[in-house]
C-alpha cells in the first residue's frame, strides 16, 4: 500500500549493500514510457554506448538488457549488479526488463502484493507492515524533536494515541509531524482537535519538506482511488466501515437466510474480481486460509472522507445490512453458547459501526433510520451481556432507543426487546431504577399486543418474570414471586421450549426461599433440574441456565457444598471464569470453606471473586460483600499480619457500604447486613432557591409521603401589567410594604373564590385606614358567591349537608357582609371595590373540558381587557395546582417523577393516598403516597360532584386514617387498592 515505505526501505538497502555490488541502477517503474526511459540509461551509465549513440530507447533497452543477463566487463565493475523497479504496480510492464539470468538482484517494491512469487517461485518477496504502536510513537517523538525526558506522561500518551489512529503508517506520521510542528501544537492538542474524520480532511493534503523527499505524495494523493472500477469502489466504500482488521469474507457472499427474497448483493464472481482489483492496487490484503481482508485505517478514513454526505450514510446503511444478515440473533429467553463464536468474529464491525454513527450523528441523526441498525445495537447489547459485559452494553442499547424514538420506530417485537435487554443490563449492574422503568415499558408493550387479540406468547411471559426481577431488587419480595409465578403459569399455556422455563421457574423458586416458604422452593428447583437433565444430561454446557438452578438449590439442601461446587463447574464451562456469576458461585464455597475450617482455601476464593468484582461501580454491593466476608475471616485467625490485613478490608467494606447507604446511621455490622443491602426510595431537593445550605440534600426512606402542596395559577393576561404574587395579596403587612400610602394605585383582582376574597378583604381594610387613595377593581365571572349548603334548624342549630364547597369563616362573613350580590352597592368596602362581571360561556367550567376554556377566553377578553387598563397592579387568585415534586429514585417511568417538574404525569388515588406512573405499573410505585393540597382526598358532595378537602384539620384526619395503611402496604410489598364495603382496607397483588 502507499506511503507504508516500501521507497524507503529500498534506498536505505541500496546504500547499506553499496559495497557488495559492482552496480545500483534505480528504475522509476510507475509507468510505461518513465520506466522505459529509465531502464535504456543503464547502457550509457555503463558505457556501452555513447549518449550520442542512444538514440533509440529500444536499442539502449535490449543492450543494457543484454549485459544484465551476461555482464561483461566494463570500467564498473565484473557485473555483480542490483537492480531496483520502484513503484512497479503494473507487474506487466515491468515483465519485459527483467533478466533472464546474469550474476546479479533484482528488487522490486509494488502495492501489488502478487510480486512475490510473481517472477521467482521461491517465495523471496515480503509483505511491508505498519510500524508498530511502539516503534511509530519513538518515530513521531523524533520527527518532533522530543526526548524522553522533555516529555510528560499524558504526551507519551498521545503519541501512542496518534501512532494506534494511523496503524502506524509511517507516510501519515510524517505528515501529520510536519502539520503539529507548523501549527506549534502539542501531540495531545492534535489528537484533539483533528483526530476524527471531519477534520481529517484539513490535514490530509498538506506536505512538508521531508515528507516530499521521501514520497512524493500526500495521504489525499498517495492512494489510486480514480482508476477502480465500479465494483472494487463499492467494496472498498463498504470496507471503509467495517474494523479493519478482519474483515470476513463470508459477510459479503454468504446466501441469503432462508426465506430472504432478496439476492446476495455480491456474487463470488463480482466479489473476487472486486477483490482483485483491491489487491493489486494493495489496498487491501488477504488471509488465503482463513478467508479475511485486512485494510488499513488510514486508507479507510481517506475513502469515507472522499463519500459525499448523502451517499457515505447511504454505504454505511448497505454495510450494517450485509453484517445484520450473518449475525445469528440472540435472546435473553435462550443465552445458548453455540452462537458466540460467530458473534465473537463479527462483534468488532458492531462496535466499528457504533462509533462511526457517534463521529457523524449530527449530519445523520437527521436522516430517516431504518430498524436495522437499532436491531444490531441490540444484538450486540444482547451478546455482550450474555458474556458477562452488561455495563459495557448499555451504550449500545442507549443509542438503539434513541433512533427508534427520533425516527419514530414502533416494530414490534424490535422495541419490547430492547426495553426487555436495557432491564437485564440494569440488573446484572445493580441499577435498580433503570431495571423498574424498562421493564414496566416492555410489560406494557407486551400487554398492549396482547389486548390486540394476539394470544400470549414468550415474550409477555418473560416480561412478567423480568417484572419480578425489578422487584427482587427492591426487596418486593411476595410482589416479586407473584409476577414469576403468573410468568411461570403462562409458559405453561403455551407451546415454547422448555428450555424457556429455566429463568422464570428458577426465579420463583428464589422467591419461595425468600419468604421462607422451603416446601414450594424445593419442589420449583428439583422440578426445573430433573427437567434440564433430561433435555441436556448432567453438567450441559448449553447455556449458565442450570448453574443458577444449582446455585439456588445449594441455598437450602444438605448437599449444598457440593451444589455450589457443580454451579462454579458449570458457570466456568459456560460464561467463563471471569464472569460475575463465577464470583458468586466463589463468594458461596469460600463462606462453606470457613465453616469446614479449610481457611487458606476460603482466602483463594474471596481472592478470586474480588479480582473479578475489581473496582468496577455497579459491582460495589458484591465487592463490599466479599470485603467484608474475608475481613472478618483474617481476623478471626488472629495473629498480628492477619488482624491487620483483615481490618483492612472491613474498613474497605465499610467504605463501600457509605457509598451505597450514605444517609445510614453508625452502627456495628455483621455479614448479614452485607448480604441485605436494601434499596430505598431516595429524594433529591433542591433549595437553592431559599438560601439553604447546602443548595441541594437527598434523603432515602423506603416510604416517602409527598405532603408538597399547590401553587397558584398563573394564567397570561390580555394586556402588559405587573402582577403581585397571590401571596403578596394574602398578607396585609406585606402588602403595606409594597405599596405607597400617599399615591394613587389600582389594583385588580381577578377571581372569586376563597383566595380571591381575602385578598378583597385585605385591600378593602387598607383603603379604609393607611392607604386612602388606594383603589381595586373586582373582575368576576360570578354574580354570586357560593356557601356550604344549609338544611333547616335543628336543636343544635342549622345542618351543613355541603360542607366541602364554598366560602366559610372569616372569607365567608366579609362577602355576606360587603360583597355579595347588591351589598357592595352599600357596604364600605363598596367606596373603594368596583365589580366587573366578565361574561361565561354555558357548560362544564371545568379545566379537563378545553372547548370551554377556549371559548371562556374569547368571550372574557374584551371585557377582561377593558377591566384592567389603567390598573397599576393585578393579583390573580384563580386556583392552584400542584407543586414541582422532588426528585424521586428509583424513577417509575421515562417521564414520572425522577423528573420531578412532570408531576402530571402521577395518577393519585384520592381514597388511599396512592400514587403511580399514568399508563405505567401501579405496582412499581411501592411505599408512595400523597396527601395534603396537593394531594388531597376528593368525597362526593350531595350532588355528586367530588371536592377535594383542602385545608390543615382535612389533611391531618386523612394522614392519621391513612399512614398505618400505608405502613402495612409497604411491609408486603403491595398496593393499596382501596376499600371493602365493609370498610377494611385491601391491598391488592399485580
Amino acid at each position: 500500500m502507499g506511503g507504508i515505505g516500501k521507497t524507503s526501505i529500498a534506498i536505505q538497502y541500496a546504500h547499506s549493500r553499496r559495497a557488495h555490488f559492482d552496480a545500483i541502477f534505480w528504475v522509476d517503474a510507475a509507468g510505461g514510457s518513465q520506466l522505459a526511459s529509465n531502464f535504456a540509461r543503464i547502457a550509457t551509465k555503463l558505457e556501452l554506448q555513447s549518449p550520442q549513440e542512444a538514440d533509440s530507447l529500444e536499442a539502449s533497452i535490449k543492450i543494457a538488457k543484454a549485459w544484465l543477463s551476461q555482464p561483461r566487463n566494463t570500467t564498473q565493475g565484473t557485473g555483480n549488479w542490483l537492480l531496483i523497479f520502484d513503484n512497479a504496480d503494473d507487474l506487466d510492464i515491468i515483465e519485459d526488463y527483467v533478466p533472464d539470468g546474469g550474476s546479479g538482484s533484482v528488487l522490486v517494491t509494488s502495492r501489488d502484493q502478487s510480486a512475490k512469487n510473481h517472477f521467482y517461485p521461491n517465495g523471496s518477496g515480503k509483505d511491508v507492515d505498519p510500524l508498530s504502536r511502539a516503534n511509530a510513537s519513538t518515530l513521531l517523538r523524533k520527527l518532533l524533536s522530543q526526548t524522553d525526558e522533555a516529555q510528560d506522561t499524558d504526551e507519551n500518551e498521545a503519541s501512542m494515541e496518534l501512532a494506534a489512529h494511523f496503524d502506524g503508517l509511517p507516510l501519515a506520521l510524517i505528515q501529520m509531524a510536519g502539520f503539529i510542528r507548523r501549527r506549534q501544537l502539542s501531540i495531545r492538542e492534535f489528537m484533539t482537535l483533528y483526530a476524527s474524520d471531519a477534520r481529517y480532511t484539513e490535514v490530509h493534503n498538506i506536505n512538508n519538506r521531508l515528507q516530499r523527499q521521501l514520497y512524493g505524495h500526500t495521504l489525499a494523493t498517495t492512494y489510486g482511488f480514480e482508476g477502480l472500477g465500479h465494483h472494487a469502489t463499492r467494496l472498498l466504500q463498504m470496507l471503509a466501515f467495517l474494523n479493519p482488521d478482519r474483515v470476513q469474507e463470508y459477510i459479503f457472499i454468504s446466501p441469503p437466510s432462508p426465506g430472504d427474497k432478496n439476492l446476495t448483493p455480491w456474487p463470488g464472481p463480482t466479489f473476487e474480481s472486486a477483490r482483485y482489483e483491491l489487491l493489486s492496487s494493495s489496498l487491501i490484503k488477504r488471509n488465503i486460509q482463513k478467508k479475511e481482508l485486512w485494510i488499513h485505517r488510514a486508507v479507510q478514513v481517506e475513502v469515507r472522507t472522499r463519500i459525499d454526505e448523502f451517499s457515505r450514510y447511504r454505504v454505511f446503511k448497505e454495510t450494517v445490512a450485509l453484517v445484520a444478515k450473518v449475525w445469528p440473533p440472540g435472546d435473553h429467553c435462550s443465552q445458548k453458547m453455540e452462537r458466540w463464536a460467530r458473534c465473537e468474529e463479527l462483534m468488532p464491525h458492531l462496535e466499528r459501526f457504533y462509533q462511526l454513527y457517534l463521529e457523524y450523528s449530527e449530519v445523520w441523526d437527521q436522516e430517516e433510520a431504518d430498524s436495522t441498525f437499532p436491531w444490531l445495537l441490540n444484538e450486540a447489547a444482547v451478546y455482550l451481556h450474555e458474556r458477562g459485559f452488561s455495563q459495557e452494553a448499555k451504550p449500545y442499547l442507549k443509542l438503539a432507543l434513541a433512533l427508534c424514538e427520533q425516527s419514530n420506530i414502533t416494530q414490534e417485537p424490535l422495541i419490547s426487546d430492547m426495553h426487555l435487554c436495557m432491564g437485564a443490563l440494569a440488573n446484572e449492574t445493580n441499577d435498580a431504577q433503570t431495571c423498574m422503568k424498562h421493564n414496566i415499558l416492555m410489560l406494557n408493550i407486551r400487554k398492549a399486543e396482547a389486548a390486540k387479540g394476539k394470544k400470549p406468547d414468550l415474550r409477555l411471559a418473560f416480561a412478567y418474570s423480568q417484572m419480578g426481577i425489578a422487584y427482587m431488587m427492591v426487596r418486593k419480595v411476595a410482589l416479586a414471586t407473584e409476577y414469576f409465578r403468573q410468568s411461570v403459569t403462562m409458559l405453561r399455556s403455551i407451546e415454547t421450549d422448555p428450555d424457556n422455563f429455566a429463568f422464570p421457574q428458577c426465579n420463583l423458586g428464589l422467591g419461595y426461599w425468600m419468604q421462607g416458604k422451603l416446601g414450594e422452593a424445593d419442589e420449583t428447583l428439583t422440578e426445573l433440574l430433573e427437567q434440564r437433565e433430561r433435555l441436556y444430561g448432567k453438567m450441559d454446557t448449553t447455556s449458565r441456565k442450570t448453574g443458577r438452578v444449582l446455585h439456588a438449590l445449594g441455598n437450602f439442601w444438605d448437599e449444598s457444598l457440593a451444589l455450589h461446587q457443580a454451579c462454579l463447574k458449570q458457570y466456568e464451562s459456560t460464561v467463563g471464569r471471569f464472569n460475575h456469576r463465577t464470583a458468586d458461585a466463589c463468594h458461596k464455597l469460600a463462606e462453606h470453606a470457613i465453616r469446614r475450617g479449610e481457611h487458606d482455601q476460603a482466602q483463594a476464593y474471596l481472592d478470586r471473586a474480588l479480582n473479578i468484582w475489581g473496582d468496577r461501580p455497579w459491582y460495589k454491593n458484591e465487592s463490599a460483600r466479599s470485603s467484608f466476608l474475608r475481613g472478618t475471616h483474617l481476623i478471626s485467625l488472629e495473629g498480628k499480619e492477619n488482624i491487620e490485613q483483615g481490618n483492612r478490608w472491613v474498613e474497605r467494606a465499610k467504605a463501600l457500604r457509605r457509598e451505597i447507604l450514605p444517609d445510614e446511621e453508625p452502627k456495628e455490622l455483621e455479614t448479614a447486613d452485607f448480604d441485605d443491602i436494601t434499596r430505598e426510595w431516595t429524594v433529591t431537593v433542591d433549595t437553592a432557591g431559599v438560601g439553604a445550605k447546602p443548595p441541594l440534600f437527598s434523603l432515602r426512606a423506603p416510604i416517602v409521603v409527598l405532603c408538597t402542596g399547590a401553587r397558584p395559577v398563573v394564567n397570561e393576561l390580555p394586556v402588559q401589567i405587573s402582577q403581585l404574587p397571590l401571596y403578596t395579596g394574602l398578607s396585609r403587612p406585606h402588602l403595606t410594604k409594597i405599596l405607597p400610602s400617599d399615591q394613587p394605585r389600582t389594583i385588580a383582582v381577578i377571581g372569586s373564590g376563597h383566595s380571591a376574597v381575602l385578598v378583597l378583604r385585605n385591600l378593602a381594610h387598607l383603603a379604609s385606614t393607611t392607604h386612602p387613595h388606594l383603589r381595586i377593581r373586582w373582575l368576576t365571572r360570578t354574580p354570586h358567591l357560593t356557601y356550604p349548603s344549609h338544611t333547616a334548624n335543628s336543636p343544635n342549630g342549622p345542618v351543613i349537608t355541603n360542607q366541602y364547597d364554598g366560602l366559610t369563616g372569616k372569607a365567608a362573613d366579609f362577602a355576606r357582609a360587603e360583597l355579595d350580590g347588591d351589598a357592595l352597592q352599600t357596604s364600605p368596602a363598596g367606596q373603594f371595590i368596583t365589580r366587573i362581571h366578565l361574561p361565561t360561556v354555558p357548560g362544564d367550567p371545568r379545566p379537563q373540558n378545553k372547548d370551554w376554556v377556549r371559548e371562556q377566553e374569547h368571550l372574557e377578553r374584551p371585557a377582561l381587557t377593558a377591566g384592567l387598563q389603567g390598573c397599576d397592579f393585578a393579583i390573580q387568585a384563580v386556583g392552584f395546582t400542584r407543586a414541582r415534586l422532588p426528585e424521586l429514585r428509583p424513577a417509575l417511568d421515562a417521564s414520572s417523577v425522577a423528573l420531578g417538574s412532570r408531576s402530571r404525569t402521577l395518577v393519585f388515588n384520592s381514597e388511599t393516598g396512592s400514587l403511580y406512573p399514568a399508563g405505567g405499573d401501579r405496582m412499581s410505585a411501592v411505599g408512595l403516597f400523597g396527601a395534603g393540597s396537593g394531594f388531597p382526598e376528593v368525597v362526593p358532595t350531595p350532588e355528586m360532584v367530588k371536592k377535594p378537602r383542602v385545608g390543615v384539620w382535612w389533611f391531618m384526619k386523612f394522614v392519621k386514617k391513612m399512614a398505618p395503611m400505608w405502613a402495612l402496604a409497604t411491609r408486603d410489598g403491595k398496593f393499596p387498592d382501596g376499600f371493602s364495603p365493609q370498610g377494611r382496607t385491601w391491598f391488592g397483588g399485580p
